[in-house]
């Protein structure tokens, strides 16, 4: 499928043995959605690894794992992996022509980055490089078309509450608000679930979100039964004194640390902005609910 400036495409780690580095590695599924991997002995420059646009279902009986990226469109790469030390891990994007001649490569060794995908590019391959590490916790990839218009995935404005929208999947992608929905959240993150998930993890990235904004301004929004999963373990690492905003029904339980949310129905909220990005992507005949960090 091709990637527009809609789409957030989420990239997985899963079981298929023969894209992984095996020899002397050791590879662990772990049940908060990371894969560990460790190898002392691999040597720097090989592929720990491997995900193909484009694949024959014949020959290896899987469907491609990456979305079709467009000639001379510039994408952002933003990726949750981490290892020590700094720089011991690159993605490594690896073009080819319709006759599998390389036509571009593109190295990244930072967090998030910019590509372009080259002329007459038919197929790509992501690789994650060995460049020193000897282990590492991968979590996701993410894949979005830059876009012109203003659907950027982070505008922050220290003077004003910061709404971290936490997107609903479809399948193995992600759907970003229409522009006029957005417009009305000028101060905002978006993250897909898996980002949130992964935040919630990983202390230095919460850290960094935290050094932007005052700490009580920050809401966090599910709107669908694994956003709201997502959200909810998110504003749990984010603080006390964080708003939880989910839609749908507060009999279901969701996952994580939540002994302390209280939900209660929010009434007469026509004009927050909250019922406003809810009501478009929800159910209208569910119900908005409020929960607040006590």
């Amino acid at each position: 499928m091709k990637v527009d400036n809609s789409i957030i495409y989420s990239v997985r780690w899963d079981n298929l043995a023969s894209n992984s580095y095996l020899y002397g590695s050791s590879i662990s599924f772990e049940p908060d959605g990371t894969v560990k991997f460790s190898n002392l002995l691999m040597p720097p420059g090989q592929i720990i690894r491997k995900w193909q646009s484009d694949v024959n279902y014949q020959m290896t009986r899987h469907e491609p794992q990456l979305p079709v990226l467009e000639e001379g469109e510039k994408y952002e790469i933003r990726s949750y992996v981490c290892y020590k030390p700094e720089g011991s891990v690159k993605l490594r994007f690896r073009f080819v022509d319709r006759q599998g001649e390389e036509v571009g490569t593109v190295i990244i060794d930072e967090p998030t980055a910019e590509l372009e995908c080259p002329k007459g590019a038919f197929a790509y391959e992501l690789e994650l490089i060995n460049a020193g590490a000897k282990e590492l916790i991968f979590h996701h990839i993410e894949i979005q078309k830059k876009s012109k218009a203003k659907k950027n995935v982070r505008i922050i404005d220290s003077d004003s509450c910061l709404y971290v929208i936490v997107l609903e999947p479809t399948g193995g992608s992600y759907i970003v608000p229409q522009e006029r929905i957005l417009l009305r959240f000028r101060n905002r993150v978006i993250l897909t679930c898996e980002g949130a998930d992964a935040i919630a993890l990983n202390s230095s990235v919460t850290d960094e979100l935290q050094m932007d904004i005052r700490q009580e301004e920050i809401a966090v929004i599910g709107y669908g039964e694994k956003s709201n999963e997502s959200a909810a373990k998110l504003a749990n690492r984010l603080g006390q004194n964080v708003k939880l905003y989910t839609y749908g029904s507060p009999s279901r339980k969701l996952k994580g640390r939540l002994e302390n949310i209280v939900y209660g129905k929010d009434k007469g909220q026509k004009s927050d902005p909250v019922s406003s990005l809810m009501e478009p992507l929800s159910d209208k005949t569910e119900r908005l609910f409020k929960g607040k960090f006590t």
